[in-house]
């Protein structure tokens, strides 16, 4: 009886001592899991599954965006995240309002919110009704600075009860809180030559390296091509002598989600840097990720050797104009080898860095990105049609059926040039486009301030049309 219970009590321990090993196990892997989160996760967040798997559909890209601001604590970056996936959505179906109500949100949610009433006015129009969206234009409006438009909104929403409802009643109810200030009308500016204006120029370096076989996941490029709805194109420059440039434009907000996007956990993809730099007109501008390397060929410290390693962008704006500028663009990198050589009977190894470079013209409208070039390798080839196709793409195919590809792909953002700024929201514009009527002017003082609006709640509108 003793053997019995002694085997009892040790099988118990046993059970015992499995169960808390489960239990720890599953705290270190939720623990592993947050790290990984804060170190920027290089498998890719768990949103990302079902645009992957489909990048053509709106509703895959809607449902990706409604995961990441849903998330607890969600950062500043989730909402940017977030914000892409619904712009691509929007795009991807231009027949879907959903997508529009979600990027108002997100425009909310992080103060920006003039856009955010752009961006549900917009939703209204290809809903062709405002419907339960008058509330939250209402409380969109009044945020905004908009509290005629407000006004309106508020009235075709019926006297809605509840903390948002009775709010909208005591900003209209006679009491004067708060008084827009009058917009000052500023004498026009002396133009300022285009030699003297200032561009804001950043350069992306995205590094692609990975192993993998085709049908794996979907690529940097290809989710580019999906996020933006660009046709890509990166031409090689062979021996021919012809000459010949492309370049794909990409909106800034979406390199990160479209790196997500692409990130497999058989590849990697990373950001390298950003640099930001101020430009003028005819004056180059230079980038880069590397630096200067001393080289020492022989052991005794003699005949040390300097050489620039890396990869190096030179931008030179030749145009400014009032929508885009025009760039000359200089890529160069290194290809890095290694030579024997012998002198006065010692051996040495000499590190040999020889340079790559591409020179390209390319567009860029402000705000926008352009792909300048990468370090993939590209074969140029003329159909029939002398159309140029470049195979494969860089990080995007191969003609094997696994390839091991290890790419900087080179982006260039240029921003809009110092005192050029984009104009608000016309309130009167949207008074009329939404509702037919006229605004005549301002309602005088209001018995709220716009700073303690009610939360419009947009999320729990696109919650009940089940996201």
């Amino acid at each position: 009886m003793t053997f019995s219970f002694t085997n009892r009590r040790r099988r118990g321990v046993a059970v015992a001592a499995l169960a808390v090993s489960v239990l720890l196990a599953g705290c270190a892997s939720a623990r592993l899991e947050r790290a990984q989160e804060l170190v920027g996760n290089p498998s890719g967040p768990k949103e990302f599954d079902v645009a992957r798997r489909e990048p053509l559909s709106a509703r895959a890209h809607m449902w990706t965006a409604l995961a990441l601001l849903r998330r607890n604590g969600a950062t500043t970056g989730d909402i940017q995240l977030a914000m892409s996936g619904f712009q691509t959505a929007a795009r991807l179906a231009p027949d879907l309002w959903e997508p529009l109500v979600g990027l108002a949100e997100c425009r909310y949610r992080l103060g920006q919110h003039d856009e955010a009433l752009a961006a549900l006015a917009e939703a209204i129009d290809r809903r062709g009704e405002i419907g339960d969206l008058a509330l939250p234009l209402a409380l969109v409006s009044y945020r905004a600075h908009r509290p005629e438009l407000a006004r309106l909104a508020y009235a075709r929403a019926g006297s809605p009860t509840g903390a948002s409802g009775d709010f909208l009643a005591r900003a209209y109810s006679g009491t004067q809180r708060w008084k827009p200030a009058p917009i000052a009308v500023a004498a026009p500016a002396k133009p300022t030559p285009d030699d003297e204006r200032n561009l804001l120029i950043e350069a992306y370096m995205i590094r692609d390296a990975r192993a993998a076989s085709l049908n794996s996941g979907i690529s940097l490029l290809d989710s580019l091509a999906i996020n933006f709805g660009g046709s890509l194109v990166n031409y090689s420059y062979g021996d021919t002598g012809d000459a010949s440039q492309g370049n794909v434009e990409v909106t800034l907000t979406g390199v990160s989600y479209s790196m997500n996007l692409a990130t497999r956990d058989v590849g990697r993809i990373s950001l390298e840097t950003s640099p930001l730099v101020l430009a003028r007109l005819g004056k180059p501008s230079k980038f880069i990720e590397g630096g200067s390397v001393l080289i020492v060929p022989h052991g005794d410290d003699s005949d040390p050797i300097e050489r620039d390693v890396g990869v190096s962008i030179v931008v030179t704006p030749t145009r400014i104009g009032p929508d885009d500028v025009d760039l000359t663009v200089e890529l160069e990198f290194s290809k890095i080898s290694a030579q024997s050589q012998s002198e006065a009977g010692r051996g040495a190894s000499l590190l040999n860095t020889e340079k790559t470079r591409v020179e390209v013209a390319v567009r860029v409208p402000y705000d926008r990105a352009v792909l300048v070039g990468s370090m993939g390798e590209l074969v140029r080839t003329t159909g029939g049609k002398r159309s140029i196709v470049a195979i494969p793409l860089p990080g995007n195919s191969s003609k094997l059926a696994a390839s091991s590809v290890k790419n900087v792909l080179a982006l260039i953002s240029v921003r809009r040039p110092d005192g050029d700024t984009r104009p608000p929201t016309d309130e009167a514009d949207l008074a009329m486009r939404l509702f037919g009527v006229r605004l005549d002017g301002s309602g005088g003082a209001y018995g709220e301030r716009p700073s303690d609006t009610p939360d419009p709640d947009l999320g729990a509108i696109l919650a009940r049309l089940g996201g």
